[in-house]
């Protein structure tokens, strides 16, 4: 059962060739929250060697300490030519 503060966040990634956008749903829709975020730091010639598996779902705190979680329920992948 969930919190009082708890709530289920959807998020979209659309990615285009290095770019990516991200998306959550509102009651209004799709609404767009970041754009232009460049994937090279995440290639393998920017690493400087295999960085693995390339799509996925994590969460951070930024580098800090926190007793907040992230549960994920689903993952799709779909590709649009």
């Amino acid at each position: 059962m969930r919190g009082e503060t708890e709530q289920l966040l959807k998020i979209r990634l659309q990615c285009h060739d290095q770019t990516a956008k991200v998306w959550i749903a509102s009651e209004n829709g799709w609404e767009c929250a970041a754009e232009e975020i460049s994937l090279l730091p995440y290639t393998t010639e920017e690493a400087g060697g295999f960085v693995g598996c390339t799509i996925g779902m994590y969460a951070s705190s930024n580098g800090m300490e926190s007793k907040n979680h992230a549960d994920f329920a689903w993952f799709t992948c779909s590709s649009r030519n």
